[in-house]
């Protein structure tokens, strides 16, 4: 059976099987744990997120004593059809290749919790004649909170990057 959207607490299935067509986000809410994603280790604290396409390539997952998570898997084909065709997760699916991992403050991890919760509430409800519609609203109202922090990574390491390469470049241009 194909999974559509799925919720857990459990880090260690974070990587199962039958979530390989999915997006998977997931926010660490204490402890610490680690897991190897395109052959890179990755070491995630209270307050990382973590968004991974096909979470069926995390490897080497290991959760430390007290480590808590929440995630929120849905279908990639699925979230994909909710944005229009020229959108941010087109660049930004190269950025979370290179790094799934989004550092939050205290507020904003509070924010993307509620849409988890808003999501995990509404599972059962498959009975309800607009049921993909409505669960694509809140996917839809999860996406844009993630693409604006993602969006704010991005924009603070791009500047920190032109920041060391100016100064770089400085140091090794001789004055006049």
């Amino acid at each position: 059976m194909k999974i559509d959207f799925l919720y857990s607490t459990d880090f260690l299935a974070m990587n199962a099987p039958e979530l390989g067509h999915t997006c998977m986000h997931l926010l660490c809410t204490a402890g610490e744990g680690s897991f190897v994603f395109n052959e890179r280790c990755y070491h995630i604290v209270k307050n990382d997120l973590v968004v991974m396409p096909n979470p069926t390539r995390a490897k080497n997952l290991a959760a430390a004593p007290g480590m808590e998570v929440e995630w929120f898997a849905a279908d990639n084909k699925f979230l994909h059809s909710l944005l229009p065709s020229n959108n941010y997760s087109i660049g930004g699916s190269i950025s979370l290749n290179q790094n799934p991992v989004i550092k939050v403050d205290d507020r904003q991890a509070e924010i993307l919790l509620e849409d988890f919760h808003r999501l995990r509430d509404r599972l059962d409800d498959r009975h309800l004649l607009f049921y993909r519609e409505t669960m694509g609203s809140l996917c839809l109202t999860m996406i844009y909170d993630i693409f604006e922090l993602h969006a704010r990574r991005d924009a603070v390491d791009s500047h920190s990057d032109r920041t060391a390469i100016i100064v770089a470049t400085s140091a090794t241009t001789p004055s006049a």
